[in-house]
């Protein structure tokens, strides 16, 4: 809603050639977050590069905060365009920026940062990242942010299939949320800690933090936490032989993915391969080579498909298995 006094987009279109130098910039970045909030994300990069052209030709003049601001601005307009590497250069420039005036804004910013190049899907430099934003000193900070760093750190590590460090960092996070008394976090811990004993060939353990996981998703009665904590149980007991139990929670990651709108289709196949090898160890292997050849016309598509964008490090997807 607009303030009384405030001017309206169309104002300030006509201020744009009434203006220059910094006040000029001012309104086109007035006129960013209008086009932001529309959703315009186009425009808005537009809109905030040709403000940072000027800022930048103002030299000595130029005020630091304003230009970091602008930076800052860019990224997230390339976030959105779906430009992620662009978006990271963009975060980059603008937490130099803070640094050099000393604002805690830094901090953020390298999250941001991390966030993007994790989409970009180059995690060594989103690991970078997230360590640098975790070793800066914040007085503003607070424990949940904390967390949130060394879980980010252990989702990176999960991608360069480091599986002890991972299960390091989610242990430290899980702890951390677990003080802050919040639940929801430490289900999410509980769900990667399971993966990474999965991974490190301790499925008893997997078991252990899997049930936690699944006990919160049943109180919450979250399917999608229900889905994710299923398959941990589900390959933990895979991974111990235990094929009935397996099947059970399989299946039911199965019956949550499958009443979903669009249900994602790389999950579809990995749940089908899991019941097939279940039932191949069951000596059913006629149903199992049945599953395996309707699937193959599934993975023929799926291979030719583009691959879907990872999803905000805000909400993340944990990696299946």
């Amino acid at each position: 809603m607009t303030q009384e006094n405030e001017p309206n987009e169309k104002e300030l279109w006509n201020l744009i050639n009434e203006t220059e130098g910094a006040d000029r910039a001012d309104t086109l970045l007035s006129l960013s977050y209008i086009a932001n909030s529309k959703g315009d994300h186009k425009e808005c990069l537009a809109l905030c590069e040709t403000a940072r052209e000027i800022y930048e030709g103002l030299g000595a003049e130029a005020s630091n905060a304003t230009l970091a601001h602008i930076y800052n601005g860019i990224s997230w307009s390339l976030k959105f365009l779906d430009r992620p590497a662009e978006a990271a250069a963009a975060a980059d420039k603008a937490s130099m920026l803070y640094r050099e005036i000393g604002s805690v804004e830094m901090i953020c910013t390298l999250r941001n940062e991390a966030s993007f190049w994790y989409d970009a899907k180059d995690y060594e430099k989103a690991l970078e990242y997230y360590r640098k934003a975790l070793a800066e000193p914040n007085p503003d900070d607070n424990e949940f942010h904390t967390g949130r760093d060394y879980y980010n750190i252990g989702t990176s590590l999960l991608k360069l299939d480091n599986w002890q460090e991972a299960l390091d960092n989610f242990l430290i996070a899980r702890n951390i949320f677990k003080k802050e008394r919040d639940p929801l976090q430490v289900a999410f811990c509980d769900e990667e800690i399971a993966y990474c004993y999965n991974k490190l060939g301790n499925p008893t353990e997997g078991e252990h933090y899997g049930l936690k996981a699944l006990d919160f998703a049943k109180t919450a009665q979250d399917d999608e936490r229900e889905f994710w904590a299923c398959m941990r149980l589900g390959i933990s007991y895979l991974k111990q032989e235990q094929w009935d139990k397996a099947m059970n929670y399989i299946r039911t990651s199965q019956r949550i993915i499958l009443q979903c709108d669009s249900p994602n289709w790389k999950h579809v196949i990995y749940i089908e391969e899991k019941i097939a090898e279940i039932l191949t160890a069951q000596g059913n292997t006629e149903e199992a080579d049945e599953i395996t050849r309707r699937i193959a016309t599934i993975k023929e598509t799926m291979d030719c498909a583009q691959e879907e964008s990872t999803d905000s490090l805000d909400n993340p997807v944990p990696t299946l298995e």
